[in-house]
């Protein structure tokens, strides 16, 4: 039974490891390895007794902790700080100046590149558009004209009212212009040929309007109601002029030698220009009776001819 115990004590003894104390860098472990030794026992000099004694050996080991290594127990960073730090902690880098990160891959640009990456430290590499130290600038191009501001690529903020276009290169007119006309630099509508006006708003008939006829959009001449024709070009005579008499004006006609009156109703040889005494020969011409003479208005065969005795 005493050499059961015996044997349990000492298996305890062998598996017994006691970690003692333990660095930021190192841990010690303290091991009890138990040995077996024969002793005697004596009287005087003599030996009485031989036993067997058990007796005990301690030993120090130490080992890295996780994250060092080294004949020192130093840090161990993945890239060991890409030479641009010092290892103070297992993959923890005290960067210098100019670069950050766990391994000191990252450059620092301050102020930070606004768009953009910082490929060095202080230089930033620009996105496509922009442009600047820290890429603060947009680009356009083309570049924003008449006072234009570039809000951001390609795109112009131009002054309000004043200029329009992608890049502030169109002026402005106010009104605007209308039916496919553009304003000038003197802030006046330039027309297309179809169009006149201070605005284009006025359409354009080829051949032009007459006598106060006005374009319709439909580009026909809208005529006053004294003229009339596809350009307005054909005064209008209320009462029709007759008898081949030609209406040279409103309401105006010419007429045939051989009518007269407003409307070259009444043949000139009538009641009005009656030939008395005497009859019409024609429209125009008397045939006055024996004695009488007179073509004229009024004196038509009013002139008697006087025949004097020889």
């Amino acid at each position: 039974m005493q050499r059961i115990l015996l044997f349990i004590f000492s298996w305890c003894l062998i598996n017994y490891v006691n970690i003692i104390w333990t660095s930021p860098c190192k841990t010690t472990t303290r091991r009890v390895i138990p040995y077996q030794v024969k002793e005697c026992t004596q009287w005087f000099i003599w030996c009485t007794y031989y036993a067997q004694v058990t007796r005990y050996r301690v030993t120090y080991t130490e080992t890295c902790c996780p994250g060092y290594g080294g004949s020192n127990c130093q840090p161990i960073c993945n890239g060991n700080c890409r030479g641009r730090g010092t290892c103070i902690r297992p993959d923890t880098c005290s960067c210098q100046g100019g670069y950050t990160g766990n391994a000191c891959q990252t450059p620092v640009c301050s102020p930070k590149c606004q768009h953009g990456s910082c490929t060095r430290p202080g230089v930033c590499t620009c996105y496509g558009g922009y442009t600047g130290q820290r890429c603060e600038n947009p680009v356009c191009n083309p570049a924003c004209l008449n006072g234009g501001v570039c809000e951001s690529p390609n795109t112009c903020r131009c002054p309000s009212r004043r200029y329009t276009g992608p890049n502030c290169n169109i002026p402005v007119c106010d009104p605007p212009c209308l039916n496919g006309g553009t304003c000038s630099n003197l802030r006046r509508c330039q027309c297309p040929s179809t169009y006149t006006g201070s605005t284009c708003q006025t359409p354009v008939c080829d051949p032009p309007c007459l006598n106060g006829g006005t374009c319709s959009n439909s580009r026909r001449c809208q005529c006053p109601s004294t003229y009339t024709g596809s350009t307005c070009q054909t005064p209008v005579c209320q009462s029709q002029c007759q008898n081949g008499g030609t209406c040279v004006s409103p309401d105006v006609c010419v007429c045939q030698s051989t009518h007269t009156g407003h409307s070259c109703e009444t043949p000139v040889c009538s009641h009005q220009s009656p030939c008395f005494p005497g009859t019409c020969a024609d429209y125009v011409n008397c045939q006055c009776h024996k004695g009488f003479t007179g073509q004229d208005g009024k004196q038509r065969c009013k002139t008697n001819i006087i025949v004097l005795p020889r």
